[in-house]
Order: structure tokens, then C-alpha cells, then sequence
């Protein structure tokens, strides 16, 4: 179902809903945000592997989500593609879906969102800023695996504890082509041009800022030797959500990079059953 339409474009969003006869209440739904450092990944065929065991079983339906990358500028209007396009379009089509809950079978109350990389990072920020006023979202759960959460602070986490990065793991630089970069729409490293509200620009796209009591309870891993997002910034959402008093379950991987082999996918969907 199309939710959005900026020509020459169309965003759209795909329900894989299972074939069992729905619950009273409907099937919970499962919010999959793809990665692809904000500049591709969008796949509306089939959802993460590591959800169609639960589509299959008719444990909850997955809507998989799309949203404007920072490749496609200039095709969705003159302007760049950068934050918050990205939450604007994941907003959209989340309430597009609860309004077409009753259609296909769904439970429009039970929510849960689910991300890795650029995906966990705005995951994470639609399970944190949607939980609160005015949108007020019903998420039950968030998983975030290896996320960017803060991009105010991702040149200083470079390397930080936890991490325990492993010789030859190369950290990613924040110049004006890094991914975070494209997003923020100008360099994190400090150079070349700053905008003069940078400090404001990039507090509000940060997951970690937004985290409050109100917040559904969290599945974040991150692999210790991951040299392209910092590990210390999952640990900082854990952090951040924690002293707000949400419940997080915080797994760092020995060993581990950006994704791989390793990461407790089966337990992050165990997660997600266990509170929809």
C-alpha cells in the first residue's frame, strides 16, 4: 500500500501477514526498518530471515517498512535527502498500517519495531520519540541491533569501551561522505561547512536524547569488534534508557563486527514474542 507519493517517486510499505487464522484481537505487527547505511536496502519481498519463522507460525504479522534515502537526491523535490525525511516517512507509514489494522487481521495496540545498523538507529528513535506526545505509538518492544544512537557523540565513541577492537579493524571516519554524515547532512567530523544550529540538528535525531520512561523495553547487541559503528553507542542508549527506568536487555558480541556471525537474533525475536 502506497502512503506516500513525492514525484517521480512512490514510497510504499509490504504486510506479510500469516496464513493461520488471526487471534481475536489480530495478529501484533512487527515494524521492519531496513539498513543499508540510510543509502540502499530498500526490499519490500521478503522480510528479514530472522522473522519469517514468526510469520510462519502465526506468532505476529511484519510490515516492512520503507523511507527516503540520502542517495536520492534531487528525486523526491530540489532538496538533499537528510534528516528527519527518514522519520517523517517511517511516522507515515506506521500510522497508514494501524489505520488498515482491522482489514487485514491485525492489532493495531500491539506494536514492536525492529532494526540493524541504520535500521536499529532509527528503530530505536521511532520506539523512543513515537512513544511520546503527540503520537503516543503502542510499541511493546524494540529490538536494535549494532545501531548508530547519537550522532552528536559517534567521532568521540570511536574505540571506546566496550568496544575491544581487534588489530587490523579499521574504525570508519566521519567526513562528509560517511553514511551518519549524509544523513546529518554535513560532516561529524567538523569539517568543511557546519551549520550554525548543528549541536540542535543533531540532538533531535538521536535515539539516546529521546529515550523516557514511556519507552518500550529494548533488545540492543553490538559486536565489540565492529569498526563501523561505535560499540559505546549502543551502550549509550542502554544507558540513557535505563536511567529512565525501561527495561533493556544489552548484549555486547566478543568478537563480533557490524553484523555477521554471532549476534542473538533468535533470542531478539524471543524478545519480541515474549511482550506482544
Amino acid at each position: 500500500a502506497a502512503f506516500l507519493g513525492l514525484a517521480p517517486l512512490r514510497l510504499e510499505y509490504a504486510l506479510c501477514v500469516p496464513q493461520t487464522p488471526p487471534p481475536p484481537a489480530g495478529f501484533p505487527v512487527v515494524f521492519a526498518i531496513h539498513g543499508g547505511a540510510f543509502m540502499f536496502g530498500r526490499d519490500l519481498t521478503k522480510p528479514p530471515k530472522q522473522l519469517a519463522a514468526g510469520i510462519e507460525a502465526g506468532e505476529f504479522a511484519v510490515a516492512l517498512l520503507s523511507y527516503r534515502l540520502t542517495t536520492e537526491a534531487g528525486l523526491w523535490g530540489d532538496e538533499a535527502v537528510t534528516w528527519p525525511a527518514q522519520s517523517e516517512d517511517l511516522f507515515a507509514a506506521i500510522e497508514d498500517v494501524r489505520a488498515r489494522c482491522a482489514a487485514h487481521g491485525l492489532d493495531g495496540g500491539r506494536l514492536a519495531v525492529f532494526g540493524s545498523s541504520a535500521g536499529a538507529f532509527l528503530a530505536a528513535y521511532v520506539a523512543t520519540a513515537g512513544t511520546k506526545p503527540p503520537r503516543r505509538l503502542p510499541f511493546k518492544a524494540a529490538v536494535a541491533m549494532f545501531p548508530p544512537t547519537d550522532l552528536a557523540t559517534l567521532v568521540e565513541d570511536v574505540g571506546q569501551a566496550p568496544a575491544n577492537l581487534r588489530p587490523g579493524t579499521k574504525p570508519a571516519g566521519y567526513g562528509a561522505g560517511a553514511p551518519e554524515s549524509r544523513l546529518a547532512g554535513f560532516a561529524l567530523d567538523g569539517s568543511g561547512s557546519q551549520p550554525p544550529d548543528r549541536d540542535a540538528r543533531l540532538a533531535s535525531a538521536s535515539a539516546v536524547n529521546a529515550a523516557h520512561a514511556g519507552a518500550p523495553p529494548f533488545f540492543i547487541a553490538h559486536g565489540d569488534d565492529d569498526g563501523l559503528v561505535p560499540t559505546k553507542q549502543s551502550a549509550r542508549l542502554a544507558s540513557a534508557l535505563e536511567a529512565a527506568g525501561v527495561a533493556v536487555e544489552f548484549r555486547v558480541v566478543a568478537g563480533a563486527g557490524h553484523g555477521g556471525k554471532g549476534f542473538p537474533f533468535a533470542d531478539a525475536v524471543a524478545f519480541l514474542v515474549a511482550r506482544l
